[in-house]
């Protein structure tokens, strides 16, 4: 043959268009069983639950149940740990606070290393045997055998790039379990994984790890600038595998290249060996496209001789295999795989040394950025070495020279980045210190911190630096994290149910079709359970074949799984807030409409969750703001348990959140009530700060000298009941009781509407969505009837309460809120909102919060 011939009939056909993008779809789709990602999971959830344990032995409190944890509930091992760290979790005093920090932060710290075990044993533990032959182990077999050749102190070229991706993502696992200890409150989820800090690099650890990069069609600019110079998402090692099952395949199907090759397809695989290099010229991928054609014709004349001797199929197939691959007994000197692939490059030309391992675009960067050097260079020793060995090719200066970063320049960057947090951190202690004096009112402001501080070194680490770590430890992920575990268990059950499935109707492994061990990967009937003997096969196809049905079956043997899967990843969401969907079905008070209204605003994002969770790294997904698998993932979470980002600007504009605490509405209503009642000062410090966070949440659009005397209104109440209480500078402990249930009268159903108008406020006026950019997005994509039905339905029941009280108030006062008209102020009322004569007050049958309640997934 002078060149790859044009296709026949049975190879592409009329009308088969659509076939690539199925295709694509297929190839990035999730392997089952997910094992990377319910690893990770895994091991945070566990090391967040013996941290939690550990902690609630030490401060001697059950944080899951408000209540003291006493002695004999302990463990023996433990009891001499239990009460030595005891603090008041609602106290502004300098050593609680640290003490409130230490116990925010520990158990998060155990949960960070327990996602970066869970990562690491991915790559280098044993295999999962619950998996069985599953995806866990052909990656781990990938990994041992690359690091045992690694451990010998030489590497071929295709096992050089994949170890130096491998070294990478070791650097980067670590940064990646950090992000994991964050809540979904930081709004770090939102860039992707284009933020090192952001739980997307876990994605991006796992994409390095196994050699996949973005494949996105139409974009090859971006493919090329995340380090894919081919036309899939494999990197060489796995390309080259990939390569030589496809060969096999249709060596196997068709009897002559002619009747399947063509000159674009071929194409495709030589652009896939040469990704490594840095500059290829159009006539060398010419010439090494025909010493692929050369060699494919050998090895389809090798099957007619294997044939004629009669040896049997699955003989045949394994001997063509290692031969395209370059290894066996019939091996010729070149091939796919290891020497005998840079010996075909060699004779085509190519300089072994101009060579650029691990290409990641970016975060090959990254991994330098974070001191991620040594490793590349010792691979690059060991591929030195091997050239030096095997093809007395000298290596030279080494590539690494124009890439890493030297020490002084890391060092720089590590100085840079620190600055950088402390400045951030000021500017926000800042905001904070400044929403505190909003309030106006000097007696509501608390010095009782400020003598505490100390003076010097005691006197600064006290002020700014503790207000920062106090208000980012309220950001933390809430032990056992076990929305994200559901997520990733439930989505792991269900791909390797639905794939055993697929394997039946396809009579082949998809996971080891995925692996490339594909003389392993036949299923035969007499393994299949005799109620589905009469499925098997009737999806069957050759792998790699260039046959339209097989393509066809193919990309379906991939894409069922995960088509399966996605509905997993939406269960294991809704089971997760099961019981608060099932607590908000009868809504009553505003509080309640408002968590309501923002479960509802929840479901698009869990919808994006499921599909964004069955597509694999080489779609690119991860790389997405906003709209990435982990931030459906966090936004879901934040929407559904009425909580919001914290991060000032980012905060405002995803959540509308004007304040810095994490919390929502009813949450931020529930700790006011409790740190009202257990602060033991005079004036505690945040009361201004909470206020402003409710106000300002439900009256986003009320001029700042109304919020301002409407804070006042509510303060001077909330205090005044508060200071009936006290017994000479504190309110003793049997006080507790009875002022939390008068407390928590006015912070909850219509005691809070009646502090609304006590304060000037109309709460059929309040904004129950007032949500951000996250609220707005949720609406436009289908939430946005059930929100203004939600709203006009409260404000129905806030006039029919009205009218029990003695005042004509019709449906016409609760205009929709949507439409952008006022709602009427019921009669009885004075135009600013204050009622003519007084309102009793029916406390609202409210969960109380614990002090860990409100930390954040």
């Amino acid at each position: 043959m002078t060149g790859p011939a044009p296709p026949v009939s049975t190879v592409v056909k009329p009308g088969s268009r659509a076939l690539p993008i199925v295709e694509w779809f297929s190839e990035t789709a999730y392997t089952p069983p997910g094992a990377h990602r319910l690893l990770t999971a895994a091991g945070l959830t566990a090391g967040l639950l013996i941290g939690r344990g550990l902690m609630d032995v030490v401060t001697a409190r059950s944080s899951n149940k408000e209540k003291p944890l006493e002695r004999d509930q302990v463990l023996a091992p433990f009891t001499p740990l239990h009460g030595l760290m005891r603090y008041n979790p609602y106290s502004d005093r300098t050593p609680d606070r640290w003490k409130s920090v230490v116990d925010n932060l520990a158990p998060v710290m155990l949960g960070g290393v327990g996602a970066y075990l869970g990562s690491r044993h991915y790559f280098y533990g044993n295999e999962l045997k619950l998996w069985g032959n599953g995806a866990a182990k052909a990656f781990n077999a990938t990994t041992k055998s690359v690091s045992a050749k690694f451990k010998t102190g030489t590497l071929a070229l295709d096992e050089a790039d994949h170890m130096t991706g491998l070294v990478q993502s070791e650097t980067m696992n670590k940064p990646a379990a950090f992000s994991f200890i964050w809540g979904s409150d930081t709004g770090f989820h939102l860039p992707g994984a284009w933020w090192v800090f952001g739980t997307g690099m876990s994605a991006e650890r796992f994409a390095t790890g196994v050699g996949r990069k973005p494949w996105i069609p139409f974009a090859g600019w971006f493919n090329r600038l995340m380090g894919n110079h081919s036309s899939g998402m494999l990197s060489l090692h796995g390309a080259m595998r990939d390569t030589a099952k496809w060969m096999e395949a249709n060596v196997m199907k068709f009897s002559h290249p002619e009747k399947w090759l063509t000159s674009e397809a071929l194409m495709k695989r030589v652009e896939a060996g040469l990704q490594v290099f840095r500059k290829v010229t159009p006539e060398q991928k010419q010439k090494l496209m025909k010493a692929f054609e050369e060699h494919l014709q050998k090895a389809h004349a090798l099957r007619e001789k294997l044939k004629a001797a009669g040896k049997s199929e699955e003989e045949i197939s394994k001997k063509v295999y290692e031969f395209i691959g370059g290894t066996g007994e019939y091996k010729d000197g070149v091939g796919l795989f290891g020497v005998a692939y840079e010996r075909m490059l060699i004779q085509n030309g190519f300089d072994l040394t101009k060579v650029k391992l691990g290409d990641f675009g970016p975060f090959t960067f990254v991994a330098r950025l974070l001191g991620g050097g040594k490793g590349p260079r010792a691979v690059e020793a060991a591929y030195a070495k091997h050239l030096k060995e095997a093809h007395g090719i000298e290596y030279g200066e080494s590539y690494l020279h124009d890439v890493t970063l030297k020490k002084t320049a890391y060092y720089t960057g590590f100085a840079g980045l620190t600055a950088a947090g402390i400045y951030a951190g000021d500017k926000i202690v800042t905001q904070l210190n400044k929403k505190v004096d909003a309030a106006g009112n000097p007696d509501t402001q608390n010095a009782e911190p400020e003598k505490q501080k100390g003076k010097g070194i005691n006197g600064w680490v006290n002020g700014k630096p503790l207000d920062t770590l106090q208000w980012a430890s309220r950001m933390l992920i809430t032990p056992p994290s076990m929305h994200r575990f559901m997520n990733a268990a439930f989505l792991s059950g269900t791909l390797y149910g639905s794939a055993k499935f697929a394997n039946v109707l396809a009579g082949r492994k998809l996971q080891l079709l995925r692996s490339g061990a594909l003389p392993n990967s036949l299923v035969s009937k007499e393994q299949v359970w005799g109620i589905f003997k009469p499925l098997h096969g009737i999806l069957e196809y050759t792998p790699g074949s260039s046959l339209l049905k097989d393509r066809w079956r193919q990309a379906a043997h991939a894409l069922f799984p995960v088509s399966v899967g996605m509905f997993g990843t939406f269960t294991g969401s809704h089971m997760f807030f099961r019981d608060r969907i099932n607590s908000l079905k009868k809504p009553e008070t505003l509080e309640d409409y408002v968590d309501k209204i923002s479960l509802e605003q929840s479901k698009f994002y869990a919808g994006a969750t499921a599909f964004t969770s069955i597509f694999n790294t080489g779609s690119g997904i991860h790389l997405l703001p906003i709209f990435s698998y982990t931030g459906n993932l966090n936004n879901r979470y934040l929407a559904a348990s009425g909580q919001q980002v914290a991060l000032p600007g980012l905060g405002k504009w995803w959540s509308g959140n004007p304040g810095l605490h994490p919390w929502g509405v009813k949450q931020t209503l529930g700790h006011l009530c409790s740190y009202l009642t257990y602060n033991p000062d005079k004036n505690p410090h945040e009361v201004p700060l909470l206020v402003h966070s409710v106000i300002a949440k439900l009256y986003p659009d009320l001029p700042e000298d109304k919020l301002l005397v409407a804070k006042r209104k509510i303060i001077d109440r909330l205090m005044g009941i508060r200071n009936e209480y006290f017994e000479g500078d504190t309110i003793p402990e049997k006080n507790h009781k009875v002022l939390h249930e008068r407390i928590h009268q006015l912070t909850g159903g219509q005691g809070f509407e009646e502090l609304l108008m006590h304060a000037g406020l109309n709460p059929a006026e309040a904004n129950l969505a007032h949500n951000g950019m996250q609220g707005k997005i949720a609406n436009w994509t289908g939430s946005g009837r059930t929100v203004d039905r939600l709203q006009n339905e409260y404000r129905s029941k806030f006039a029919e309460r009205m009218g029990h009280r003695g005042r004509p108030f019709t449906a016409q006062h609760a205009t929709p809120f949507a439409s952008g008209k006022k709602a009427e102020i019921p009669r009885g009322m004075s135009g600013n909102g204050v009622p003519g004569n007084k309102v009793s007050v029916v406390a609202a049958d409210r969960l109380q919060p614990s002090p860990g309640q409100f930390q954040t997934h």
